[in-house]
C-alpha cells in the first residue's frame, strides 16, 4: 500500500552514492550485506553459526524516510520514523499498516516500547509527550496525558499480568532518573506515578528489567510476590528487593540503594536480563563505556541492600575500529545463551559469554548508502534478533549456537558439563579421554580408571601405566569396569579381562591365607 502522497516524496539523502551504485528499482542492499558466512578476521568456532539476512526495509517505498527506532515482538517488527510515523510491519509475510503521530511529518517519535506479546505499544515522544496504541484492538494512536513531563527512556513490562486488555503494573524509567510505575487497562490510563528518584544521580535510567524471587515459606501460602529489579544509567546499576508491591519495595529505599558504578561519558546504555523460555532469569549484561559488565543472578534468601548478582566480570571491548588505536563502544547488545551480539555503528560482533572471545565479527561496507548502524532489537516471543541503520534492517541469523559449546567447558575443565553438550560420539570421546588424563595427571587413579573403561584409549596402554605405577586399585578398577564397556561379540578381549581379573583375586586370596594381607 502506498505510505506517502507524490507530493511528500524524500529520496533518499545518500542518493548520489546509491544512483552511482545501484539501479533505481534496485532497493536491496548488496549481496555482502544481506548474508555472511563467516570468514576474515572471525574465529573458527563461530563462522557456522552466525550469519546476516536483509528484512527487505524498502526506504524509497516510505519516502526516504529515517528509521529513528525499531522494536519486535511477536514476529512483528515496529519502526519509528523520522516523519512522524510508525510501521508495523511482518517482514516473512511482507503485511504492514501505518500508524500516524504526526500528520505533518514532523520529527516528534524518541523511542517506541511495545510489550513482549504484542498487545500494547508505547510512542515516547521528544519532548516528553506520550502515545498509547492498543495494538490487540486498533491502530490509532491516543496521547496519555498522566504520562507528560520527562522523556521516557525505557520501559519494564508486566510479564505476569499483562493480556490483550490490560498492560498489567508496568514500570518506566525517565530521563531525569525517576521511576513510575503505570497501568492502562482497557485503553485507559489508570495510573502513572513516580515510586523512586535517584537522588544522587541526574542521570537517564536507561534500562530497568525485574524478577520475582521463586516463593518459600508462607509467600507460597499467602500468594505474597518479592521482587528483584535492576535499573541502569550509564555509568551506574542499582539494585533494589522488596515487595508485595512496587510502592512497598521503593518504600525501603529511603537512602541510596547498592549500586555498581563504572566510569565513562556516554549518555546511552543497555541492560538486559536472560531467560531460557519462561524461566526465571539466570544472567543480566550492562553495556558500558569500558566494555561488557555481565554477572550470574541467585534468588535465595535476599532483602533490602543484599544483592543478587555474583560472577561478575568486565569484558574490554576490542581495539578494531577505535580511533588512534582506541576502541568503539557498541550501540546495541543483546544477549542469547552463549554469545553476546554487540553492534557497533561500522560492524557487528558475537562475542562468547564462556571465553569472552569474539568468535564472528561482520563489517559493514556501504554505510554512504544505508548509514550507520544505529540500534538493535530482540524478539522476546521468537528469540530473533534485528539490528538497523537509518535505511537498512537486518536480520542476525543464529545457528545451533550451542554446536561448539562442548568445546569450550572442555577448555575451562568442566568435563561434565562439556559431555551435556557433546553431539557426536567422537565430541563425547575427546571429553571423556581428556578427564580421565586430567585424573590421571593429578594422581587420582581410581577415577581416571573408571573413565578410561569408558573411551577408546588403548587398553595396552592404560594398563600399562597402572602397572608402572604398581596401581593395583585402580588396575583392578579399570579391568572391572571395562567389563561392562565391552560388546559381547568380543569374545576374545572379555576372556582376557576376566582371567586376569580371576588372577588379582586369587593372588589376593593367597596373600590373605599367609597372613600378608594387602592393605
Amino acid at each position: 500500500m502506498d505510505l506517502l502522497d507524490d507530493d511528500e516524496y524524500l529520496y533518499n539523502p545518500y542518493s548520489a552514492a546509491a544512483a552511482s551504485d545501484h539501479d533505481d528499482d534496485d532497493d536491496d542492499p548488496p549481496e555482502d550485506e544481506q548474508a555472511y558466512g563467516g570468514g576474515g578476521d572471525a574465529e573458527p568456532p563461530g563462522s557456522g553459526i552466525f550469519s546476516l539476512r536483509n528484512a527487505g526495509w524498502k526506504a524509497k517505498a516510505r519516502g526516504g524516510s529515517r528509521i529513528k527506532h525499531l522494536v519486535a515482538a511477536s514476529g512483528t517488527l515496529y519502526a519509528a520514523t523520522d516523519r512522524g510515523r510508525v510501521i508495523r510491519w511482518n517482514p516473512q509475510s511482507g503485511d504492514e499498516q501505518e500508524i500516524v503521530i504526526e500528520r505533518g511529518g514532523h520529527d516528534v517519535i524518541y523511542k517506541l516500547y511495545v510489550q513482549p506479546g504484542g498487545h500494547h505499544l508505547l510512542i515516547g515522544g521528544n519532548q516528553g509527550d506520550n502515545w498509547y496504541v492498543h495494538l490487540a484492538r486498533s491502530l490509532k494512536p491516543r496521547p496519555v496525558p498522566m504520562s507528560k513531563g520527562p522523556r521516557v527512556e525505557s520501559v519494564c513490562w508486566d510479564r505476569d499480568g499483562a493480556d490483550e486488555v490490560s498492560t498489567g503494573e508496568f514500570l518506566v524509567g525517565t530521563s531525569t532518573g525517576t521511576m513510575c510505575k503505570a497501568l492502562i487497562a482497557d485503553g485507559k490510563d489508570r495510573y502513572w506515578k513516580v515510586v523512586y528518584s535517584l537522588q544522587d544521580s541526574a542521570q537517564p535510567i536507561c534500562g530497568i528489567e525485574y524478577e520475582l524471587f521463586p516463593p518459600s515459606g508462607r509467600h507460597v501460602i499467602e500468594g505474597i510476590r518479592k521482587y528483584f529489579v535492576m535499573a541502569a544509567t550509564p555509568t551506574r546499576y542499582y539494585e533494589f528487593i522488596g515487595g508485595p508491591t512496587y510502592d512497598a519495595l521503593f518504600e525501603q529505599y529511603s537512602a541510596a540503594p547498592n549500586f555498581v558504578e563504572l566510569p565513562g561519558d556516554l549518555d546511552y546504555t543497555e541492560l538486559e536480563f536472560f531467560r531460557k523460555g519462561s524461566g526465571r532469569a539466570t544472567s543480566f549484561v550492562w553495556l558500558t563505556g569500558p566494555g561488557i559488565y555481565s554477572g550470574s543472578l541467585s534468588f535465595g534468601s535476599q532483602n533490602a541492600g543484599d544483592s543478587v548478582t555474583f560472577d561478575y566480570k568486565l569484558i574490554p571491548y576490542s581495539t578494531k575500529g577505535g580511533n588512534s588505536g582506541g576502541y568503539q563502544v557498541p550501540v546495541g547488545l543483546v544477549s542469547s545463551e552463549f554469545h553476546w551480539i554487540a553492534l557497533f555503528e561500522d560492524r557487528v560482533q558475537a562475542v562468547n559469554r564462556l571465553t569472552q572471545q569474539t568468535v564472528w565479527e561482520h563489517a559493514f561496507t556501504q554505510q554512504q548508502v544505508y548509514g550507520d548502524m544505529i540500534g538493535m532489537c530482540r524478539d522476546a516471543g521468537t528469540g530473533k534478533c534485528w539490528i538497523y541503520s537509518g535505511f537498512l534492517v537486518n536480520e542476525v541469523l543464529v545457528t545451533a549456537e550451542d554446536q561448539n559449546i562442548w568445546r569450550c567447558y572442555l577448555s575451562m575443565g568442566k568435563y561434565d558439563t562439556a559431555l551435556l553438550y557433546c553431539q557426536t560420539l567422537e565430541q563425547r570421546e575427546r571429553v571423556l579421554t581428556a578427564q580421565a588424563d586430567h585424573y590421571y595427571q593429578e594422581g587420582q587413579w581410581e577415577l581416571a580408571a573408571t573413565i578410561y573403561a569408558k573411551t577408546h584409549r588403548s587398553f595396552e596402554e592404560v594398563t600399562l601405566g597402572f602397572i608402572t605405577l604398581g596401581e593395583k586399585g585402580a588396575l583392578k578398577r579399570y579391568l572391572s569396569d571395562k567389563l561392562d564397556n565391552i560388546r559381547g561379540t568380543d569374545r576374545t578381549q572379555l576372556t582376557m579381562i576376566c582371567t586376569w581379573l580371576c588372577e588379582m583375586y586369587l593372588d589376593k586370596l593367597n596373600s590373605v591365607k599367609g597372613g600378608g594381607i594387602d592393605r
